[in-house]
C-alpha cells in the first residue's frame, strides 16, 4: 500500500487495541482508562480474558456497559501466545495495537501511530516506550535506534544487538502481517522476540517509526522477568533453542547476520546467568549456538567480558 491520501482520513482509520488479560484486577481499570480516553476515538478495545479467576472480567464488563467500543472474548486459560492469536482473529479492524493488561498508553498514542500510518502506508509502525515502577517512577526511557535502516533486515539487526526492543506491544501492526506468524504456545519467555522475528522474515515489509514515547511498561516485582529459578532458566533455554533454529534455517546462509546473532546469544548468556543458571547447565546449548571455535574464543569469563559487548561494525 502506498501513502494514504490526506490528514482528513484520520477519523476514518479504525484500530483494534487488543488486550490479553489474566488475573489483572489491580491494573485493568488504569489500562482501560487510557484506551477510552484516546484522542483518536475510532477504536475497538478488545479484551481477551484468558480464564481469569479474580474480578478482572467483572471490572471489564462494567466498563463495557459504559462504552460500546469495549468488546470481550472469554476463554479457558491458554497462555499469552494463544490469547493474542484469539484477539487478532476476533478483532474487527485490520490495524492492531497490542496492550498488556497491566500497562498503559499515552492518550495520543493511537493518534500518533495512525498519523504515521497515513503518511507512509506502513505495515508496521514502531515507537518508543517508558519503563516505570508501579508508583509511576521512571526507571528508564527505551529509545529505539535503527542505525541499519527501517527495512526488515535493518530492524532485525538493531533488535539482535539490543539497539531496539523486541516487543510486540506498543506498535501498529497490520492484521494480516501478524496472522502470518505462528509462535509456539510453549514459548513463555521471549514470546515477543519470537513473534517479531517471524514478522521480520518478510523482506517486503514496509516499516515506519515515530520518535515518541507512547507506551508505559510497568515493571512489577511479580513479573516473570524479575524471578530467578530453574523453571525460568528452562523457559529461557527453550527460547534460545527456537532462536538458534530460526537463525540456522533463515539467516545463517547469508552470513550478513552472523556477528549480530552472536552478540544476541552472548547477551542471552548473561541473562541466563542472571536468572540463576549454572554454567554446566547452559554450556552445551551456548556451544551449539555460538559454534565451537567462537565458543572457545569467548567461553572464558575474561573472553566474554572482553568481546561480548563489542558492537558489530
Amino acid at each position: 500500500m502506498g501513502i494514504i491520501s490526506t490528514e482528513n482520513n484520520l477519523t476514518d482509520i479504525f484500530v483494534s487495541i487488543v488486550i490479553p488479560m489474566y488475573n489483572s484486577e489491580q491494573y485493568i481499570s488504569a489500562c482501560l482508562n487510557t484506551c477510552i480516553n484516546q484522542t483518536h476515538s475510532a477504536i475497538e478495545v478488545l479484551v481477551v480474558d484468558d480464564g481469569s479467576t479474580d474480578q478482572s472480567l467483572d471490572i471489564v464488563k462494567k466498563y463495557q456497559c459504559k462504552d460500546e467500543r469495549i468488546h470481550v472474548v472469554s476463554q479457558s486459560n491458554k497462555g499469552l501466545v494463544e490469547t493474542r492469536k484469539v484477539g487478532v482473529k476476533n478483532a474487527l479492524y485490520d490495524l492492531i495495537v497490542f496492550l498488556d493488561a497491566d500497562d498503559t498508553l499515552e492518550n495520543d498514542a493511537i493518534s500518533l501511530l495512525i498519523r504515521q500510518y497515513i503518511k507512509t502506508g506502513a505495515d508496521l509502525v514502531l515507537a518508543n516506550f517508558l519503563v516505570e515502577t508501579e508508583k509511576k517512577k521512571l526507571i528508564f526511557e527505551q529509545y529505539n535506534t535503527y542505525q541499519y535502516g527501517l527495512t526488515a533486515e535493518g530492524v532485525l539487526k538493531s533488535v539482535l544487538i539490543k539497539d531496539a526492543a523486541p516487543t510486540i506491544w506498543g506498535k501498529l501492526i497490520k492484521k494480516d502481517v501478524f496472522l502470518q506468524t505462528n509462535t509456539p504456545s510453549d514459548i513463555t519467555i521471549g514470546e515477543d522476540v519470537v513473534t517479531l522475528f517471524q514478522i521480520l522474515l518478510n523482506k517486503s515489509l514496509k516499516i515506519s517509526y515515530i520518535d515518541d514515547y507512547i507506551y508505559h511498561y510497568i515493571q512489577r516485582p511479580s513479573s516473570m522477568v524479575n524471578k530467578k529459578s530453574k523453571i525460568i532458566v528452562d523457559k529461557r533455554l527453550k527460547l534460545l533453542e527456537w532462536i538458534d533454529n530460526y537463525y540456522c534455517i533463515n539467516l545463517k546462509s547469508t552470513c550478513q547476520y552472523e556477528r549480530y546473532y552472536y552478540f544476541f546469544i552472548l547477551n542471552e548468556y548473561f541473562s541466563l546467568l542472571k536468572d540463576g543458571a549454572k554454567y554446566a547447565d547452559i554450556e552445551c546449548i551456548i556451544k551449539v549456538a555460538l559454534g565451537e571455535c567462537i565458543y572457545q574464543a569467548l567461553g572464558s569469563k575474561r573472553g566474554i567480558e572482553r568481546y561480548g559487548y563489542a558492537l558489530p561494525m
